[in-house]
């Protein structure tokens, strides 16, 4: 990113990306040229929920840094499995009623990242957050300007195999 705006090429073409080019935890070294980058995830450290901001004040409190999209999700994931955990006593050799107590415990954790709900899949379904680096009076942040609603794989395939469906009928 920094020979990026050293070429100029911020003048000429928006760089754009998946949020682990600009990751909260790397904002320090890349600096100022990180700057107006846009990104998309599931997650930003300046997310404006009750659950987030506590999230991020105490793992900056522990480690004094904000988390990552990585340090998110393995706090989730390790929720979820705890909250099933519970559940189930430690019995795991139903294979199908550890799915089931997995997908149950989602409704009564608080995620970070806000309501989290599986699809057919066991794939996470969740907004998806359009953020923008830019600088607050403390440091570099990912400020979220936009976020696509949470859509389940199975709506992109629907509308997928409808548009391919069409374009072999015409």
């Amino acid at each position: 990113m920094k020979q990026y705006k050293q070429c100029g090429l911020d003048k000429q073409l928006p760089l754009t990306g998946h949020s682990a080019l600009t990751v909260d935890t790397i904002l320090p070294a890349i600096g100022d040229a990180a700057l107006g980058i846009v990104t998309v995830a599931s997650y930003s450290a300046p997310l404006e929920t009750r659950e987030y901001s506590e999230f991020v004040r105490d793992y900056d409190a522990a480690y004094e840094t904000w988390p990552s999209r990585y340090s998110e999700c393995g706090w989730c994931a390790a929720a979820l499995i705890g909250t099933a955990l519970e559940t189930l006593k430690g019995g795991l050799s139903d294979r199908s009623r550890v799915r089931d107590d997995l997908k149950n415990a989602l409704p009564k954790i608080k995620l970070p990242r806000g309501p989290m709900q599986f699809d057919a899949y066991r794939q996470a379904i969740n907004p998806i957050y359009i953020t923008r680096t830019e600088k607050s009076p403390e440091r570099l942040v990912n400020v979220v300007i936009d976020q696509f609603p949470a859509v389940s794989q199975e709506a992109t395939w629907e509308w997928r195999n409808k548009s391919a469906h069409a374009s072999q009928n015409s």
